[in-house]
């Protein structure tokens, strides 16, 4: 009992991992629509907000050079 069950779950991960670039494409699509549907500024309580985009980045040096 133990082989087949060891052996049906081997068989779906192998069929989940063939499949995985659709099954990413459907959850991506799914997710995607809930997460732009949603209206995240009617949740926040009063009208000062910040949006930071490429916030945590590394600084420029003072030379205009990375500093790796």
């Amino acid at each position: 009992m133990k082989k087949i069950v060891v052996f049906v779950v081997l068989v779906a991960a192998v069929a989940a991992y063939s499949q995985r670039a659709a099954i990413l494409a459907v959850v991506m699509a799914r997710g995607l629509d809930a997460r732009m549907n949603r209206n995240i500024l009617a949740s926040l309580d009063d009208g000062l907000h910040v949006a930071l985009c490429g916030a945590g980045g590394l600084a420029s040096g003072a030379l205009g050079r990375s500093p790796l």
